[in-house]
């Protein structure tokens, strides 16, 4: 995985583009000296996606059995949301290097 500024990957946005595509490079782009985006082949993303259906599916089978077994009364719609989102935005924080 390589690390470049975005105005070097705005001046050369075709080459990073192939890096990524042809070479399943994954490339971190930064702002300012820090992490802000990165680029990844569609192949990757589909991966990533296809991990977080997958545990997605998992939590829902877990809570579903929790239901059934009375370890949890009903919680409504809008809690469950909240859950998930809140699990999704802890997984999702970047590291920091301290």
């Amino acid at each position: 995985m390589s690390t470049i500024s975005i105005a070097h990957a705005r001046a050369h946005l075709g080459d990073v583009i192939g890096r990524v595509r042809h070479a399943r490079e994954r490339v971190v782009l930064t702002s300012h000296g820090k992490p802000a985006a990165v680029v990844v082949s569609v192949e990757d993303l589909e991966a990533l996606e296809h991990l977080e259906d997958a545990a997605d599916v998992r939590y829902a089978r877990k809570v579903l059995a929790d239901f059934d077994a009375g370890r949890v009364k009903g919680i409504p719609h809008d809690e469950v949301w909240r859950r998930i989102e809140a699990k999704h935005r802890r997984k999702a924080k970047p590291k920091t290097k301290k």
